[in-house]
């Protein structure tokens, strides 16, 4: 419905500045809450304009205001700040939009109120900005001002020819009885002459190609019938939105749509016009008639248009009109090319800043200009038989009529158009409610675990495996068929999500379960999209969790899902999950999900968890998805009191990053400290981050441990004097041929008397059973976590070593 802005005020002898931002560096600033959003927007800023500063929080706005005038701080941050006697605007930034708030007890409310304004918008387009203008002015407004410059330019400049054209009424015409031009457009240039000092010649033309025009004062933003003409476009002037004029029922994609032959307007920017049946007429009346006599099911126009040829004609009162949602027509004029260009940037500044102090005005006179009422507009617009028994009281009540006729049109209009649109509109929300909330997201959901069902079973059907084999990859297949009938349930829950009424299931599970179920699924997936995928587990030490793990799953497959889909081919993902702030009874569970792909531009980025959102660029288009995965991921996780935060640069990839707090039952470490102490380990690795994880595990566990390269360990191979080692740990990304022949030669050496291990990722090159033949005693998938360690020692050593 409107907007507001964050603003950052000072007093009024403050040396501050938004000429000058270096005058706002180190500044000391007060603000109500580290969790205002008005903070946040001025740390965006600051971040984006390389400037740091203090912050001091008070109570209330008041306070804030006391401490500027105060002098306790240098300047205060709040919302829609009005400059004062003591006080002015430094910076007026981030607008967000206003919306009409209603219980979701009373649904009509909003109903109501959006179908009022919707209206209201049909019969003052710029209601919207002359709102805020009266309510919540901006007080940054910068007055107009020319350089010594410029002003000498324009005083050599010769008048500027500019082309008016009938066939843009009301916008701008020419009056044959009084020999003068009216409308919006003539007003505005009036006004930027009055500002400037350039002078405009106004000339009449019939059509769009007068050679000898330096300027066309109305044109639709289109750049390239301009460039054909010889013509530059300014920046628009006025916005206003389309409606549909039609007679009985509004299709536009079935029905035959009238519009005017030669139009300047581009209709393909808009998805509503996609596939449809244009229909050209010579004029916008013609498009008029064409609905009226049925030639035509409807006819496009913009609002200020639609309400002046509407009230012209009384044939015409019984078409109907509806606003088209996510459509607008922009006004532009058009400058010569060979036009100095210092003469088109003041044309462009001062187009900016008159059309935004007097738009509303410049509306208000031209309409009533073209809506004048003569003699001959009352006979046109009436029967003749109703003029002559009329003509006497509309003589004597002429002057009555011209002061309340715009009134008693625009109630007219608005109560006509509420009957009209009441069940339309009604019928047409619930319809796309209906499809936002089922239709829209359930392919994006369901497309990762199908994928692996698939694939386990095909790998199963077409390959001659082991029993052993053939049951594993089923087993696989049945944890990715259950994780979407998982997700199938999510998207039914949304609803549920959305009302509030979702309630989490807590209960005792293993973390270590749920990261290896989340490897095993998306390694197969990673691979098949050639990309490298990497689990770590980084000081784990309660593996057993309370809380809602089916909802934790949700979580991490949204997110490892999307990691997948958008890395491009030879990149990376990586998926970390570590113990942050843990006390007795609790813990806080860290995941991390890293990748190398895409990225998200800085101005999605701000929306990126909203619903049915999807960022507009080629990489993203050939993704097929609902735009709801990142939603549900972020209210779940708000619902599990946990947060959610993203960190993107576009082309380099993205790290999501989630908190959760959980409930504890034990603590691992406790259990380790006091055993196997006596157990000597070598490790043998190559991967050094992987080195370290494992380091820091065993050595938390108390594990006597040496760690080799694995250049090392061959030298060690025929030395009888290594070190008394009772457990060998093999680590590997992936178990293939060239570590098989390591594995013989090992268990050929000396060092064969040991324990083998083999560490590494969750698919092998090669059988197992191979490996198992070598003389390798287990194979352990990564990352190890501590109850994994607890449970080898416990097999391999017994229950305690004293």
């Amino acid at each position: 419905m409107a907007y507001s802005n964050s603003t950052l005020f000072a007093r009024k002898d403050s040396q501050l500045s938004k000429q000058n931002l270096a005058s706002l560096q180190n500044i000391k600033i007060a603000a109500i809450s580290p969790n205002d959003e008005n903070v946040q927007n001025m740390y965006v800023f600051a971040k984006e304009n390389s400037l740091d500063f203090n912050i001091v929080y008070y109570n209330t706005t008041s306070e804030v205001e006391k401490a500027v005038l105060l002098a306790e701080v240098d300047a205060g941050i709040v919302a829609n700040h009005h400059a004062s006697k003591q006080t002015k605007i430094i910076l007026t930034f981030a607008p967000q939009k206003l919306y009409f708030g209603c219980t979701n007890s009373k649904p009509f409310l909003a109903e109501a109120l959006n179908k009022a304004y919707e209206q209201i918008l049909i019969v003052n387009p710029i209601f919207t900005k002359d709102f805020m203008k009266r309510y919540i002015p901006l007080s940054l407004a910068i007055e107009f001002s020319l350089s010594e410059k410029e002003a000498e330019l324009i005083k050599n400049t010769k008048p500027l020819k500019i082309a008016i054209n009938n066939l843009w009424q009301p916008y701008e015409f020419y009056d044959a009885r009084t020999k003068r031009f009216y409308g919006y457009t003539v007003e505005l240039f009036n006004e930027i002459s009055h500002l400037t000092g350039l002078k405009f010649e106004y000339i009449y033309e019939r059509k769009n190609k007068a050679a000898t025009a330096d300027i066309f004062g109305t044109f639709g933003n289109n750049i390239e019938p301009a460039h054909e003409m010889g013509y530059k476009i300014t920046e628009p002037y006025l916005k206003l939105p389309l409606v549909a004029i039609y007679k009985n029922k509004l299709d536009i994609r079935n029905n035959k749509t009238a519009i005017i032959e030669d139009t300047t307007f581009n209709y393909e920017d808009f998805d509503i016009f996609d596939s449809w049946q244009p229909v050209y007429f010579k004029d916008q009346e013609a498009c008029l008639n064409a609905v009226r006599k049925g030639s035509a099911n409807q006819t496009i126009m913009n609002t200020f248009t639609a309400n002046y040829m509407l009230e012209q004609k009384r044939k015409y009162y019984r078409l109907k009109i509806d606003i088209l949602p996510e459509t607008y027509f922009e006004l532009c004029a058009l400058v010569k090319e060979d036009l100095d260009p210092a003469i088109f940037a003041v044309l462009n500044r001062s187009i900016a800043y008159v059309s935004e102090t007097y738009s509303n005005y410049f509306i208000i006179k031209s309409t009533f200009k073209a809506n004048e009422i003569t003699l001959s507009s009352i006979l046109n617009q009436m029967p003749f038989d109703v003029l002559f028994v009329f003509a006497v009281l509309i003589s004597i009540s002429f002057i009555t009529i011209l002061l309340n006729w715009s009134k008693n049109s625009k109630r007219r209009i608005i109560e006509l158009k509420n009957e009209q649109l009441q069940d339309a509109l009604i019928s047409e929300q619930r319809a796309n409610e209906a499809k936002s909330q089922f239709t829209s997201r359930i392919s994006h959901e369901i497309r990762s675990p199908l994928n692996a069902v698939i694939g386990y079973i095909s790998i199963a059907q077409t390959h001659e495996k082991t029993n052993q084999q053939t049951n594993n990859y089923l087993h696989k297949a049945e944890l990715a068929a259950k994780q979407l009938l998982s997700l199938l349930n999510d998207v039914l829950d949304m609803s549920s999500i959305a009302s509030g009424k979702i309630h989490l299931v807590k209960s005792s599970f293993n973390i270590q379960e749920v990261i290896h179920t989340m490897g095993t699924l998306f390694y197969n997936q990673a691979k098949m999209a050639d990309l490298t995928f990497t689990v770590n587990a980084e000081k784990i030490e309660n593996e057993i969790l309370i809380g809602d793990k089916l909802r934790l799953t949700q979580i991490l497959t949204n997110l490892l899902s999307n990691a997948i889909k958008f890395t491009p081919r030879g990149g990376n993902i990586t998926f970390t999950i570590s113990e942050e702030a843990k006390t007795k009874e609790s813990t806080h569970m860290l995941f991390s999900v890293k990748d190398t792909g895409y990225g998200i531009s800085p101005d999605f980025l701000e929306k990126v968890f909203n619903p049915y959102e999807q960022q507009n660029s080629d990489n993203y288009a050939k993704h097929n998805g609902s735009g709801l995965g990142l939603s549900i991921t972020k209210n779940l996780v708000t619902l599990m009191s946990g947060a959610i935060t993203v960190e993107s640069e576009e082309n380099k990839g993205s790290t999501f990053t989630v908190t959760i707090p959980f409930d504890i039952t034990y603590d691992c470490k406790r259990r380790l400290s006091s055993r196997y102490k006596s157990v000597f380990i070598l490790i043998s690795s190559d991967n050094l981050r992987y080195r370290q994880d494992l380091e820091e595990l065993f050595r938390h566990c108390g594990l006597n441990i040496e760690y080799y390269s694995l250049e090392k360990t061959f030298s060690l191979l025929n030395d009888t004097t290594t070190a008394p080692f009772q457990l060998l740990i093999l680590d590997t990304d992936e178990f293939t041929e060239t570590e098989l022949v390591i594995v013989k030669k090992i268990k050929e050496s000396p060092l064969g008397k040991y324990i083998l291990i083999v560490v590494s990722s969750y698919e092998q090159s090669i059988d197992e059973s191979e490996g198992f033949k070598a003389g390798v005693s287990r194979f352990i998938s990564k990352p190890l976590f501590q109850s994994t360690l607890f449970n080898l020692l416990l097999e391999l050593f017994g229950p305690y070593t004293p």
